[in-house]
């Protein structure tokens, strides 16, 4: 791990200090323009070597020369303009990863830009335009098969969901044939099959499967390896609304047949959350990145359409953990009272099978488990 100094200053002594240059470093003098594409290559290149070496970041520098003495730069003097090369950068490469910070150092003899280039993660390496680079000394080389594959699975063996789950984050390179399978690129044993579920896999238990306007589809995405599934995952499609959602963790806090060990209530005090380690929270991540390549992830609550004004909103919580899901868990489970003294004229409308009324009540605790963790994440 590279061994800094408090402020970007002092980082620049320190990198133009180390022995030689290294393939997670690059110094340039770009005394005025570099090229855009030169510059993602290097971005994808940096951020591969770092994790190739064990470093949090790599760093391209204008403004120095080869022997490490400092020349100054004019590239992008303009702050905004300079700054908005994260945004640039973030659309051309693997998982929109970007620069950590732009710094400017304003040194003895001219101005020097440092660009703080994070690692790839774990598993997916950083692609620029949908390639992978690395270093052979001071050149940008294709990252060969080899350093491909040690940051695809490391230094541990792999299982195939592993691999799955991997390769499903990196969504850019799979390709779909527009009905039910879709091929990843890089690797074309791994396929996922898509085929609608059989009807008693609906939602129709849940007050989302329930909309009066519009019941989502189940599909099951089978993941398969040399023509054998390894799993399969259900998701929900509500086509009116192109919103395509995998099943989320679901935990019931309490049931109308409730028996003594549970507390009993007039409706299901359900809550529906995606785990971000999961399976489900990468495939929902696929998916969005799918539904719209240009623009940012959105994995926020409330869940809706990205390609039109949404009727349909899903008020599900992301959670980072296992400690967090147990954290929302207990939070919803201690303040369960305070939701019925607030909604108990529509929790006393419930009768018997009146399934319609329980939904809209269901509806309405999701919508105030969302609220309850939002406030909870903002203490």
């Amino acid at each position: 791990m590279q061994q800094l100094g408090n402020n970007p200053a002092e980082w620049l002594d320190s990198l133009l200090n180390l022995p030689h240059e290294t393939e997670w470093l690059e110094l340039k003098q770009a005394k005025n323009n570099f090229d855009f594409n030169d510059l993602g290559e290097y971005f994808s290149a940096l951020s591969n070597e770092a994790y190739l070496k064990g470093h949090e970041y790599g760093w391209l520098i204008f403004g120095v020369r080869n022997d490490r003495t400092v020349c100054g730069t004019a590239f992008r003097s303009n702050p905004t303009k300079l700054h908005s090369l994260k945004h640039e950068v973030a659309v051309q490469t693997s998982n929109h990863l970007t620069f950590e910070e732009i710094h400017e150092v304003a040194h003895a003899d001219g101005r020097v830009v440092m660009f703080q280039i994070p690692s790839a993660s774990p598993g997916i390496p950083t692609a620029w335009k949908g390639h992978w680079y690395g270093r052979d000394g001071e050149s940008i080389v294709p990252l060969n098969l080899s350093e491909l594959e040690r940051i695809r699975w490391g230094s541990t063996g792999a299982t195939e969901i592993d691999r799955f789950e991997n390769y499903i984050m990196d969504y850019e390179n799979w390709t779909y044939d527009g009905i039910d399978t879709a091929v990843y690129l890089p690797n074309a044993d791994y396929v996922m099959r898509i085929e609608e579920a059989e009807q008693w896999y609906g939602a129709g238990n849940y007050w989302w499967g329930n909309l009066s306007h519009e019941k989502p589809i189940a599909l099951w995405y089978k993941l398969m390896c040399k023509r054998q599934e390894v799993h399969k995952v259900l998701v929900f499609l509500f086509a009116n609304e192109c919103l395509k959602i995998p099943l989320p963790s679901i935990e019931t806090i309490a049931y109308p047949d409730a028996n003594q060990l549970s507390e009993k209530t007039e409706f299901c005090a359900d809550v529906f959350y995606y785990q971000r380690d999961s399976l489900e929270h990468k495939l929902l991540y696929h998916i969005r990145g799918l539904e719209n390549r240009a623009a940012e992830l959105l994995l926020s609550s409330p869940i809706k359409s990205q390609t039109k004004p949404p009727i349909v909103e899903l008020p599900f919580p992301f959670v980072e953990n296992k400690n967090e899901a147990d954290a929302l868990l207990k939070k919803v489970t201690e303040e369960l009272n305070s939701f019925q003294l607030r909604y108990a004229s529509e929790i006393a409308a419930i009768s018997g099978g009146d399934t319609t009324t329980r939904m809209k009540v269901e509806r309405l605790f999701s919508w105030w488990v969302h609220r309850l963790w939002e406030n909870e994440q903002h203490r």
